[in-house]
């Protein structure tokens, strides 16, 4: 099972969520839409996890891994094609591990323009 847990780091005080990897400064407290872009909530045990938003607002910011499963591509392709700039993105958060952030509109663009193509 996947570890969608979201997390105060000791010392730093930033925010992990552990879906989509994003270290943010933010309040501990269920949000959707978190800063990072995914939706925050408390589960049964207490805890605070990360999911996908539920909000489908086609300019708003969403992380890689929310733009593979709406646009029906593997994370990794998405990935390549950001990099590749064939799909619009922005980096967020510092370090070696910043995290991209995209948008619903920049996907189907993409899509549009033959940049990126869905799985059949």
């Amino acid at each position: 099972m996947e570890d969608h847990s979201v997390k105060i780091e000791p010392g730093s005080g930033l925010v992990s969520c552990h879906r989509c990897g994003q270290r943010v400064k933010a309040e501990y407290q269920a949000q959707d839409l978190a800063p990072c872009g995914c939706a925050w909530t408390w589960n049964d045990q207490g805890k605070l996890e990360a999911s996908g938003s539920n909000r489908e607002d086609p300019d708003e910011s969403i992380p890689l891994p929310d733009a593979a499963t709406y646009a029906g591509v593997a994370y990794a392709t998405m990935a390549e094609a950001v990099r590749e700039g064939r799909v619009s993105a922005r980096r967020v958060g510092g370090g070696k591990r910043g995290t991209y952030l995209t948008t619903r509109a920049a996907v189907d663009q993409a899509i549009a323009e033959g940049k990126l193509r869905p799985r059949k």
